[in-house]
């Protein structure tokens, strides 16, 4: 703990005044050297990040999983998500456009608003119930998950793969979500 750290946050703001839509972050810290301690000394580093600018790096389907940047997101959601947007699962993160991070918006938009009119999907396992006691109906939905080896519904020109990343099935089509792609034909029709 940074002793009198109010009084260090106040006096920065002479230096970094606040602005709307702009994020000051830091971390702070006291180092010291020697037992008992000789030499000590407390340092921050401030950085300010316009909305927009944050990079999480990775890969986009193992981000959307990630409960610290998205929450709520499931395995089964982010395919379908991906999917929706045109966008490959493999794609990094630190290199989506701005166009793709929009197309990436809209689609989860759209595939949560979907699942949530269907109530839900009730897999082969049967472990998710509405609040009746009754499946779900967005399985029926489905676009990719679950659907490894079938004929892609939106273009019908390739069949959807299936591929593990952090320890889950990932299903997507080839086509519709091809690497450096920036228009995924999932993502236009979705839009139509």
């Amino acid at each position: 703990i940074i002793e009198n750290a109010p009084r260090i946050i106040s006096d920065l703001r002479q230096f970094f005044p606040p602005a709307q839509d702009v994020f000051l972050i830091g971390p702070m810290a006291k180092l010291g050297w020697g037992t008992p301690t000789l030499v000590s000394a407390s340092l921050g580093i401030i950085v300010g990040i316009q909305p927009g600018n944050i990079a999480i790096l990775g890969v986009l389907k193992v981000a959307l999983l990630d409960q610290r940047v998205v929450a709520g997101i499931g395995n089964l959601y982010a395919s379908e998500i991906l999917h929706v947007a045109g966008l490959h699962p493999l794609q990094r993160t630190d290199r989506l456009t701005r166009s793709e991070i929009d197309r990436l918006r809209a689609a989860t938009d759209v595939v949560l608003k979907d699942a949530i009119a269907h109530e839900g999907s009730t897999l082969s396992d049967g472990t998710y119930r509405n609040v009746l006691n009754q499946d779900g109906g967005y399985q029926n939905a489905h676009r990719v998950y679950d659907r490894a080896e079938e004929d892609c519904p939106t273009c019908r020109a390739a069949q959807i793969v299936r591929i593990v990343q952090a320890q889950r099935s990932t299903f997507y089509c080839p086509n519709c979500q091809r690497r450096g792609r920036r228009q995924g034909s999932a993502a236009r029709k979705a839009r139509s």
